[in-house]
């Protein structure tokens, strides 16, 4: 069953559909599709028809990953939860490891120095696919969200992590949050 619908702005980069397609591969439950000459309606509508309840779409400026809205997909109601503005980001393949992995089943939080609010809007978005029963055999992922020391404006560096391996299986990405937005 899949939960989470992941997609770009029209006409993406290829650089951008390769962060949406690894950011799928390390989310469970999760698929990529092309938008196409799809607007943000049909898009949403043909997702909420296929019983997803998450939509993430991937805006991009300058052949890179600019932004990722997440909205919430329910009957008669289509709500962002939260917008991240990506200020940096990193392929999988261009990190340290390159090996493919099998999907997930599931997915902890790892919040280090993060805002209360920010919390409970990551677990908003990600609801679908946090499972509170797990048994043994299935792998856990950790998505880890820790705040970067700047000076400017907080950034946070968002990355999925296999804690069996230490491996990073997905795209890294430094984003900000504006609260004022979403409080």
């Amino acid at each position: 069953m899949t939960a989470i619908l992941i997609s770009t702005s029209r006409r993406p980069a290829q650089w951008v559909r390769t962060f949406c397609k690894e950011l799928a591969f390390a989310l469970p439950q999760t698929i990529y599709r092309t938008r196409g000459s799809s607007s943000f309606r049909e898009l949403a509508h043909c997702a909420f028809a296929d019983g997803i309840t998450r939509l993430f779409i991937i805006d991009s400026r300058r052949n890179n990953p600019n932004a990722i809205k997440i909205h919430r997909l329910e009957p008669g109601c289509l709500q962002e939860i939260i917008r991240l503005r990506i200020v940096e980001s990193q392929l999988r393949r261009e990190g340290k490891t390159t090996s493919r992995m099998n999907v997930p089943s599931s997915i902890m939080f790892d919040f280090r120095n993060v805002d209360g609010w920010l919390q409970e809007k990551f677990l908003e978005s990600f609801t679908p696919v946090l499972r509170q029963q797990q048994s043994a055999s299935e792998k856990d992922f950790t998505f880890s969200i820790n705040r970067a020391n700047t000076i400017e404006q907080i950034t946070y560096i968002g990355q999925i992590i296999d804690p069996f391996t230490d491996q990073i299986v997905s795209p890294t990405f430094k984003f900000t949050v504006r609260r004022k937005e979403f409080a």
